[in-house]
């Protein structure tokens, strides 16, 4: 009997199509990575200064045990109830780490539910209660507003970013799809 999927499966098969292979782009802060996976997080996962052949050679199984421990579970995803918004935190915290996602979903919850949360970035019980009381499509369209004005941001403060925006803004925008799923 096959292993039924998780949400995070789910997210990770998600993630994957918008992180792709290998990259080592002059302007990209992160450096060498490979499905979106740095240097410096692989030198972290595997306790010694990483090569970039050590980045070449993730393999998606060593990304999804990344993802899961260091992406997923620190945002406390399981606890979501709505895989559109676990997948969309998840995505997003890939691209601008595990702070940023919570905070976004805060000043939602803070406008729609008028929820008081601290905008702290932490996922804590007070947020994923809040996460779990919202509905996806208004939850998804203020927070991809977020996402996409955060993807902004740093191309204003770092006009070398110019050349990701698109990508980022692409990515933004397919957040919508996961009303569909």
């Amino acid at each position: 009997m096959a292993k039924e999927k998780t949400n995070f499966d789910y997210a990770f098969e998600y993630s994957l199509k918008n992180e792709g292979g290998f990259s080592n782009h002059k302007n990209d802060r992160g450096g060498a990575t490979k499905y979106g996976i740095t240097r410096s997080t692989l030198s972290r996962w595997i306790g010694q200064p990483a090569s970039i052949d050590d980045v070449k050679n993730i393999s998606e199984d060593l990304a999804k045990d990344i993802y899961k421990r260091w992406y997923w579970d620190t945002m406390r995803l399981d606890e979501v109830k709505s895989k559109p918004i676990a997948i969309a935190m998840f995505d997003i915290g890939l691209v601008r780490g595990t702070s940023i996602p919570p905070k976004y979903a805060q000043l939602v919850l803070n406008a729609q539910l008028r929820s008081e949360l601290n905008v702290d970035g932490v996922m804590g019980p007070k947020t994923i209660s809040a996460i779990n009381r919202t509905l996806n499509k208004p939850f998804l369209d203020d927070y991809i507003e977020l996402v996409v004005g955060g993807f902004r941001q740093i191309v204003a403060k770092r006009p070398q970013q110019k050349v990701f925006l698109k990508g980022w803004l692409k990515r933004a925008i397919r957040l919508k799809s996961l009303l569909d799923a």
